[in-house]
């Protein structure tokens, strides 16, 4: 969207309060509607409930964009709708890749026990919604961000569970019927350790002293998985995965020929290793999550709630046509369980 067409939708969603209390002609209609919005404004801004939940529902548009596993994606909440009292618009509509579509509507959940993850909300407006998703003939998703564990999970309504006026799912629960993988989201592993090289500079002097320093400039930086120099998108999966990946990073350690440094390496390996073959380092969508947080909070705080999406960012995360010819990659496609509705 263009700037003049953002002041455009802004000016229409806005003004709205001031259409039978001001003519458009008028010398002090911009003052009279700047007047009226800022206590508003203002007010939202301040309120930190606001702000993580417009950060999460754009963090989720932002991830589909960088995944590029949709056709489109479209804002649905905007603009008016009637019957009001009936109906309830959902965040999102998105064409996926096969051209299904699916409305989503996008939560926030953080609670402080970190093994007492439950979404609820309001049955009444849950029904709204749904009533919305059938009349367009849609289904419904419910994207939920558990931000206390910075892992995501798009679910169906018909697993939510009922207690008095509320509906709610768990955590767990919502892992088991979790359905990301339609917008791109996979499980992938690879084998240990990553290393990023810093390769000394063999025209200077590089000589280790009797104290164990040396002189040390470096001429290359080669990442490796394995031992082995990765090329291409497979270097810059690897840095992805490095950067916002589950692996932590050891000690760095010296590469020696005799007396002369050659190289210095910098390790990722995962907490524990694995007897299978492969270690894993995350999913797309919690590797995403650390990305977006680095952009909008700062030491604690969240300092902005969106910036310019980047289509096809992550998109060597969760495409393999480019990717595996000098990585070992495993890609774990995580099927959502089947149930019964629940009651």
């Amino acid at each position: 969207m263009s700037g003049q067409d953002t002041s455009r939708f802004l000016f229409e969603s806005l003004a709205r309060p001031l259409a039978e209390a001001a003519r458009l002609d008028q010398s002090d209609y911009t003052d009279r509607l700047l007047a009226q919005l800022k206590p508003d404004i203002e007010r939202v801004l301040q309120d930190p409930a606001w702000r993580h939940g417009r950060r999460v529902q754009n963090m989720f548009e932002a991830m589909v964009v960088a995944f590029d596993y949709f056709r489109l994606i479209k804002t649905e909440d905007a603009g008016t709708l009637h019957p009001a009292d009936q109906y309830s618009l959902p965040d999102f509509r998105i064409v996926l890749k096969d051209g299904s579509q699916i409305l989503v509507e996008v939560k926030n959940v953080y609670r402080q026990a970190p093994f007492q993850q439950r979404f609820e909300m309001r049955a009444s407006d849950l029904e709204k919604k749904i009533r919305y998703a059938n009349a367009v003939g849609i289904p419904l998703k419910l994207a939920v961000y558990w931000a206390r564990w910075g892992i995501w999970t798009l679910i169906d309504p018909k697993h939510l569970q009922t207690k008095g006026t509320k509906k709610y799912i768990d955590m767990m629960d919502a892992a088991r019927f979790n359905e990301t993988a339609c917008i791109g989201d996979q499980t992938i592993g690879t084998r240990a350790p990553l290393t990023i090289r810093f390769v000394a500079d063999r025209t200077k002097e590089r000589r280790v002293a009797e104290d164990g320093k040396a002189p040390f400039t470096i001429a290359a930086v080669e990442v490796l998985c394995e031992g082995e120099v990765l090329t291409g998108l497979d270097r810059d999966l690897a840095l992805l995965m490095i950067q916002f990946g589950e692996w932590r990073e050891e000690e760095s350690v010296p590469v020696v020929n005799g007396d002369v440094l050659d190289a210095v390496d910098f390790n990722w390996v995962p907490e524990q290793m694995s007897d299978q073959g492969f270690d894993i380092v995350g999913s797309a969508s919690r590797m995403f999550a650390r990305y977006y947080s680095l952009r909008t909070i700062d030491g604690g705080q969240v300092v902005r709630t969106a910036f310019t999406l980047e289509p096809g960012l992550f998109r060597v995360l969760t495409h393999s046509d480019a990717t595996g010819h000098s990585l070992p990659l495993w890609r774990l496609i995580i099927q959502p369980a089947e149930t019964h509705k629940a009651a």
